[in-house]
């Protein structure tokens, strides 16, 4: 079954999809540091020594013999290059095109016969960048990256897909007032904008640590199906059609989709539905979690003693792309921090165990405080903090109040979202910056390595992350690093289980 992916990053939903049977027709991506990883991993070109036989840039301000220019070269600025690829579209198969995916809809409805072939597409899949309907974002309805979603849809409209799998936050299922007081359901908005095209929507709330991914990640998922392909799967009458038929009522059989109230659409919970995600109506779940600690528990400062988890090999297992011996880590190099920072992380450690309300105290001692409760004394004295004695660091009980809160008052921070994992438990919602949580074992008192990230997003250990580790500052808004990369990538695993599910139900009618 052939795909094509938008919005493609570095390559978690492509490597899952290929695993579940898929094959690539083309991707594409605006970054061409994200870019680089998606293409040695996938496809294998090699951008950094000029190796570029599956990679096509649909604008650039440098020819194509300059790869190594290209690939620093920042998106608003190669959209205005003079320089293009397309030409050689029919030269290549199963391609990367890098560029502006509003570039790549307008050259796709000038001349979509040009050069590429876009009949008989199985799946069309993307995740569309998502701050701006994120809960952690700004909510803007007025940000342009809100636009990205319906782009998908138009280009699903010229590609005709069978299949659509798009995959966002969940953030994007709340609704939020705009500046004039009007509530919107960007959802909603989205389903009907694919109902417009001929594509009925079944939307769903999921977590990927109910997918064998050791992450709490809730997101949102919309599979959308051309009409033929739905009539067929109400004639199937396949347990999954029934769900389906649900969404037909209202995309297919209202005459004006444009009135479809946000109260007329349910979004399946897999929490409060989960035996609809039995591997027949829906894709299968998993009964018992990986925790952090599975995930990442080898990969530490004294590995001899190490064991590797059934979870790493399986992973390993699945996903490898290329003959790298799995001993050879890449990716995993520590991050320097000051005995400041180190001395935080290692109280964000011990914190992670008490309640919200001893956190929200510790936070204001921290930022100044004075006093201090006897119940968040009495944990606090009980536990190995980050000291330095006589010059150098050691971890031990604080002797005394005095000495408690000294401590406590030499890390002052602005930062709220900085924590400490949990070894037990799965990892909290992947992050791109990479400072904003530590690991969770006293003897690992630092961030988590772009490796250790990647196994918390199930890639394996040969997919090599490419670029630089990571950007600050204002380059933030336009570079795609490897901690972001790793950040913002679907879950190859996801990706998978969702890919054989899809194959399975079109199979039934095809």
């Amino acid at each position: 079954m052939k795909f094509i992916e938008l919005f493609a990053g570095c390559g978690g939903m492509s490597l899952g999809l290929e695993k579940a049977g898929f094959e690539l027709v083309f991707a594409n991506e605006l970054s061409p540091m994200a870019a680089e990883t998606y293409v040695f991993n996938l496809l294998k070109d090699e951008l950094s020594t000029g190796k570029a036989n599956h990679t096509l840039w649909l604008k650039s301000s440098f020819p194509r013999q300059h790869i190594s220019e290209r690939l620093n070269e920042l998106p608003s600025v190669a959209k205005e290059g003079s320089y293009t690829d397309m030409k050689l579209m029919n030269i290549f198969p199963n391609k990367m095109i890098i560029g502006d995916v509003l570039m790549l809809e307008k050259y796709l409805l000038e001349d979509k016969t040009r050069g590429i072939s876009i009949e008989n597409v199985d799946l069309l899949a993307g995740g569309p960048p998502c701050q701006s309907f994120s809960l952690a974002g700004k909510r803007n309805l007025y940000d342009q990256r809100n636009e990205l979603p319906f782009v998908f849809a138009r280009i699903a409209s010229i590609v005709q897909p069978k299949v659509v799998l798009l995959e966002n936050v969940q953030g994007i299922t709340s609704s939020f007032l705009s500046k004039d007081n009007v509530r919107h359901h960007a959802w909603v908005e989205i389903s009907k904008e694919f109902a417009r095209r001929d594509f009925i929507p079944i939307s769903m709330v999921i977590n990927t640590k109910y997918f064998g991914v050791p992450q709490n990640r809730p997101r949102y998922v919309m599979l959308a199906f051309r009409k033929d392909i739905y009539s067929k799967l109400i004639k199937a009458k396949i347990p999954f059609a029934q769900l389906l038929n649900d969404y037909g009522r209202i995309f297919y059989k209202t005459k004006d989709v444009d009135n479809i109230h946000p109260s007329q659409v349910t979004i399946i919970d897999q929490v409060k539905d989960i035996e609809l995600f039995d591997g027949i109506a829906l894709p299968s779940t998993d009964e018992k979690l990986v925790t952090a600690e599975q995930a990442i528990g080898d990969l530490v400062s004294s590995p001899n003693d190490a064991i590797i988890s059934n979870y790493v090999t399986a992973v390993n297992r699945l996903f490898t792309t290329n003959k790298l011996n799995h001993t050879i880590i890449t990716n995993h190099e520590f991050r320097k921090h000051g005995m400041v920072v180190r001395r935080r992380y290692r109280l964000y450690q011990v914190s992670s165990g008490l309640t919200n309300g001893l956190k929200k105290e510790l936070n204001t001692i921290i930022n100044g405080e004075t006093s201090i409760s006897k119940e968040l004394t009495s944990y606090l004295l009980e536990q190995r903090l980050y000291f330095i004695d006589d010059y150098h660091p050691c971890l031990r009980k604080p002797r005394d109040v005095e000495e408690l809160l000294s401590h406590l008052h030499s890390l002052p921070t602005r930062k709220r979202t900085q924590r400490a994992m949990s070894g037990g438990l799965p990892a909290p919602a992947q992050l791109t910056i990479p400072d904003d949580i530590c690991h969770y074992c006293e003897h690992e008192i630092r961030t988590l390595t772009v490796r250790e990230m990647a196994r918390l997003q199930s890639f394996p250990d040969s997919f090599v992350f490419k670029s630089k580790t990571t950007s600050g500052g204002k380059l933030r808004r336009q570079e795609t690093p490897q901690y972001t990369q790793v950040g913002n990538a679907v879950p190859p695993l996801l990706a998978y289980r969702f890919g054989l599910f899809i194959k399975g139900v079109l199979e039934a009618v095809l």
